[in-house]
C-alpha cells in the first residue's frame, strides 16, 4: 500500500531536477519546471531505490545456509527432515538409488547444492 505512495512522492521530488542533473545547470539554460521544454530527472528514483535495496541486501549474505539451533531441533523431532536437509545442503548423496544429486541449483561460490 505504501509502495505506490512512496513511488509517486519520489517521482514528484525527482521531477523538480533537470534530467541532466550532473552535466548542466538549469539556471544557465534558463529552464524552470514550468517551461514546456523541461524534462525532469525521472531516473533518479530508480537509482536511489536500487542503491537502497542493494545496501539492505548486503547483510543477508552473512547468514549461514543452515542455522545450527534449527538443525538441532530437527534432529530431535524428525530424522526424515534431517535427511532431506542433508540432501539439499550437499552433505548427503541426494538420490540414493542412482548416486546423483537431485538439486541443480548453485550457491554464491558456484558449488552445486
Amino acid at each position: 500500500m505504501f509502495g505506490p505512495i512512496v513511488g509517486f512522492a519520489l517521482g514528484a521530488l525527482m521531477l523538480q531536477y533537470y534530467v541532466d542533473l550532473f552535466s548542466f545547470d538549469s539556471k544557465t539554460l534558463n529552464l524552470t519546471p514550468m517551461n514546456p521544454r523541461w524534462v525532469g530527472a525521472w531516473w533518479g528514483g530508480f537509482i536511489f531505490i536500487g542503491g537502497l535495496m542493494f545496501l539492505v541486501s548486503v547483510p543477508f549474505y552473512g547468514f549461514p545456509k543452515i542455522l545450527v539451533p534449527e538443525l538441532r531441533e530437527l534432529i530431535r523431532e524428525d530424522r526424515w527432515q534431517l535427511e532431506s536437509i542433508r540432501d539439499l545442503s550437499g552433505t548427503g548423496q541426494g538420490d540414493h538409488d542412482s548416486g546423483r544429486r537431485t538439486s541443480y541449483s548453485k550457491n554464491i561460490r558456484g558449488k552445486i547444492c
